[in-house]
């Protein structure tokens, strides 16, 4: 593995956290809460994440895209998981502490 793959899955890390990031705050000015909101934040970021890896080259299936896209959701889904989720509840904490400050 040379820098530069270490480098583009760092970037890929940091697309996860300010996605999980800017949506969780966009929904919640929306007033959306519980599971909906949930699935708002991490499948568009899933998504992203997936399309992201596809054209920086992660996954090199160039002649079927239905196949390699489905193969992007299987590869990126634990990253969303792992990056994502901890995001995510921080971000619920910090919510949830910041009305009971108020």
């Amino acid at each position: 593995m040379n820098d530069n793959e270490l480098y583009i899955g760092y970037a890929g890390w940091f697309l996860i956290i300010i996605s999980i990031s800017f949506l969780f705050d966009f929904f919640v000015r929306q007033k959306v809460t519980g599971f909906k909101l949930i699935l708002l934040t991490v499948l568009p970021t899933w998504l992203l994440y997936s399309v992201a890896m596809i054209f920086f080259g992660i996954i090199k299936m160039p002649f079927l895209f239905f196949d390699t896209f489905i193969n992007a959701l299987i590869e990126a889904l634990p990253h969303v998981i792992l990056i994502g989720l901890p995001t995510l509840v921080y971000k619920f904490y910090m919510l949830k502490r910041s009305r009971e400050i108020k």
